[in-house]
């Protein structure tokens, strides 16, 4: 038996009695309790219509716990959250013209040099480390997104995670390196036991997490991505664009700098595709919004948690990059992720 709050668990995972919201919490470094809680909140979740659910750690203490939140209203009509960008001689807003946009090749620039230090979809990237080396992209104060898959691991612990917002190099960190306080993450991901058996379904649907550093955390204030949801036409009709950092062991990147930032501009200039939608999914898809978002920029391990932007020059995070997916013809689309949906939007905005 398991006892999380007022809420207990039996062997099978099911839960009795009912708890009080928002909280229900159970310390554990064991996957196969971490699933049982994640079940157990996705049960209570799908007959709660007035709350959705979410896992999340406190790195301090150790515990693990479910969180409540009501359910903002739906949005009818596309959202965008401003990035904010503290006043530098950084800030440049200049955009930079790629040196390959053909596909077929790996077109990744190294972009760690001070030149590129205003360019809108390049300063709020950094060096995220966890269970092992990844990416992510600040887009609230000392808040960043990521991947699941670089912070939970097989044995159901969540690994406290290290950050660099704009890292250059291994030795170059001119926003400091902070270490995590929480992370938050969507509750399919563990009740699904994607932290121990991880498949294309439905753990690519729900690899997203939300980490965060304490104030003061990174200096100067790197300042935060803009982020976005915005139709499915509207995005398989636009162009895509990402920044991370891949292992220089494994990216082939001929000259490759360690820990260095690498972008990809145009993506093997393709329109993204999405796919997957049915209000059958978990949250937070289940209002069948298409969640895989499919795009051909070039990836290698490493870069799992980075942002993909859009190429207009608000370069708002429209997905992550998570898996590395050449199983169309002539792999026109290279690399999935999860989609931000209006609800992945309002999640995200709650940190605002």
């Amino acid at each position: 038996m398991i006892r999380l709050g007022n809420v207990t668990l039996d062997n099978s995972g099911a839960y009795v009695d009912r708890f009080a919201p928002p909280f229900f919490r159970a310390p554990t470094a064991a996957s196969e309790a971490l699933r049982r809680l994640s079940v157990s909140a996705q049960d209570i979740a799908d007959s709660d219509p007035t709350r959705y659910y979410t896992m999340r750690v406190d790195f301090s203490t150790g515990d693990v716990f479910a969180v409540a939140r009501p359910h903002p209203r739906k949005a009818a009509a596309p959202l965008v959250a401003a990035p904010l960008d503290p006043a530098s001689s950084r800030i440049n807003g200049l955009v930079v013209t790629p040196l390959d946009a053909s596909g077929g090749y790996d077109d990744r620039v190294y972009v760690g040099s001070s030149y590129f230090d205003g360019f809108i979809d390049v300063k709020h990237n950094g060096y995220l480390t966890g269970i092992g080396q990844c990416s992510g992209t600040l887009f609230a104060a000392n808040t960043v997104v990521t991947a699941s898959h670089c912070v939970i691991g097989t044995s159901g612990a969540a690994a406290s995670v290290s950050f660099s917002p704009r890292r250059r190099s291994s030795s170059s960190t001119p926003f400091g390196t902070g270490t995590s306080s929480w992370a938050e993450w969507e509750t399919a991901y563990t009740s699904h036991n994607c932290h121990v058996s991880y498949s294309w379904s439905p753990c690519v649907y729900h690899d997203f997490m939300i980490v965060g550093f304490s104030g003061g955390s990174f200096s100067p204030d790197p300042g935060y991505a803009g982020f976005a949801w915005y139709g499915d036409s509207d995005i398989t009709s636009g162009y895509d664009r990402t920044t991370g950092y891949p292992d220089c062991g494994q990216s082939g990147i001929v000259g490759c700098v360690t820990s260095g930032p690498y972008r990809d501009y145009y993506c093997g200039n393709t329109h993204p595709s999405l796919s997957g939608g049915s209000t059958s999914n978990a949250w937070p898809y289940s209002d069948g919004a298409n969640p895989i978002f499919r795009n051909g920029c070039d990836f290698t391990p490493g870069q799992s948690g980075s942002s993909v932007r859009e190429q207009a020059s608000t370069a708002y995070i429209l997905s992550l990059m998570i898996f590395i997916d050449c199983s169309d013809a002539g792999c026109v689309h290279s690399a999935d992720g999860p989609r931000i949906n209006s609800t992945v939007f309002n999640w995200m905005n709650s940190y605002r």
